[in-house]
C-alpha cells in the first residue's frame, strides 16, 4: 500500500506491486486478487532520458491477472515515458475482472498511455483485456507545451482484444501540445502488422487535445486497415472532443477498419461528425442525447 518512486534517469520495469511478469511462451504464470493503492512515481524532473514500462500494479505483465486493481496515481517526471498504464505499462497476455483509478500526470511527454494499460499486445498469441474499467483521468504535458501519442482512457493501443469494458476518466493536454492518437478508450485499435478487436464497450470521458493534435475520437483515435482490418462492434460514447486535430470525430477520429454497430452523442461530443471514414461500409452512428436514452436507438448493440 506504500508509494513506490523510481528516481534514477532511465528507470525501467516499475510497478505498484511488481516491476515484471512473464509467464514465457506457454503463459505459464498466474497471479489472482491483487491490489496496490499507492502512488507511483518514475524518472528524474527534467530529465530526458526515456522511462519505461510503468504501471499502477505491474510495469510489464506477459502473466494472466484476474481479479486485481491499482488506485494511485502515477506521476512521470521526466521529460518522455514510454508504456505507462493505471493497472500495467504493458499487458501481453490475459487481465480479467481488473481495474484502475488513478490519475496519469506527464510533465512533458509519453507514448503509449492507458487509464488501465499502456499497451495491450498479442504476445504469443495471448492478449486479451475482459471486464475492465478505469476511470482516473490522464494530464499530458499541461503547462510545458507537451502531449501524448497513443493515449485512451483505457488502452493506449490495442493490437489484440477488449471487451466487455469501459473507461470514464477525460484525456487533456496543453493547448499549445496535442495528442498523436487519441481516444476516450483507445488510442489507436491496430498497427502495421496486427489488428486490433474491441467489443462490448463503451467510453464517457472527454477528450481535449491542443493545437498539435491528429487523431481524436470520442471512442478511438484510429481504427486501421494495415495490413487486416481492425474491428469495433457493440460500442458508444459520450464524451466531448476537442476540434483542433487534424482528424477529430465523436465516435472514431480516423477509420479504415470495420464498425458494427457503433454510436456517438452528437451533443456531448460537440461533434456532428463521426470522424474520417475511408473504410467500405457503414460508419458510426449519430444520436442526441434523448435518443442514447432509448434502447430502440441501438440497433444491434448487445449492450456490454
Amino acid at each position: 500500500t506504500g508509494n513506490v518512486s523510481g528516481v534514477v534517469a532511465g528507470s525501467s520495469y516499475i510497478g505498484g506491486l511488481a516491476g515484471y511478469l512473464d509467464g514465457g511462451i506457454y503463459n505459464l504464470l498466474n497471479i489472482s486478487d491483487v491490489y496496490a493503492t499507492g502512488n507511483v512515481s518514475a524518472g528524474v524532473s527534467g530529465s530526458y532520458v526515456i522511462d519505461n514500462y510503468i504501471g499502477g500494479l505491474v510495469g510489464y505483465s506477459a502473466a494472466n491477472i484476474n481479479n486485481a486493481y491499482a488506485t494511485g496515481d502515477i506521476n512521470l517526471r521526466s521529460k518522455s515515458g514510454y508504456y505507462i498504464g493505471g493497472l500495467a505499462g504493458y499487458n501481453g497476455s490475459i487481465l480479467k475482472n481488473v481495474h484502475a483509478t488513478g490519475n496519469i500526470n506527464l510533465s512533458y511527454i509519453g507514448q503509449y498511455v492507458g487509464g488501465l494499460v499502456g499497451s495491450n499486445n498479442n504476445f504469443h498469441g495471448y492478449g486479451l483485456i475482459s471486464n475492465a474499467y478505469a476511470t482516473g483521468n490522464i494530464n499530458a504535458g499541461i503547462g510545458s507545451s507537451g502531449g501524448a501519442t497513443y493515449v485512451g482512457g483505457l488502452v493506449g493501443q490495442n493490437t489484440a482484444y477488449i471487451e466487455n469494458s469501459y473507461a470514464t476518466g477525460n484525456l487533456a493536454t496543453d493547448p499549445d501540445g496535442g495528442f498523436g492518437w487519441a481516444g476516450g478508450l483507445v488510442g489507436r485499435n491496430g498497427d502495421g502488422s496486427k489488428q486490433g478487436f474491441i467489443s462490448n464497450v463503451y467510453a464517457t470521458g472527454n477528450v481535449d487535445g491542443g493545437a498539435i493534435s491528429m487523431y481524436q475520437g470520442g471512442l478511438v483515435g484510429q481504427n486501421i486497415s494495415i495490413p487486416l482490418p481492425s474491428y469495433i462492434s457493440n460500442a458508444y460514447s459520450t464524451g466531448h472532443v476537442s476540434a483542433l486535430g487534424d482528424y477529430s470525430g465523436g465516435s472514431v477520429g480516423g477509420n479504415n477498419g470495420v464498425l458494427q454497430s457503433v454510436y456517438w452523442n452528437t451533443e456531448t461530443s460537440g461533434q456532428s461528425s463521426a470522424g474520417l471514414n475511408s473504410a467500405t461500409g457503414p460508419n458510426a452512428t449519430a444520436l442526441t442525447s434523448a435518443q442514447m436514452m432509448q434502447a430502440g436507438s441501438f440497433g444491434g448493440f448487445n449492450g456490454t
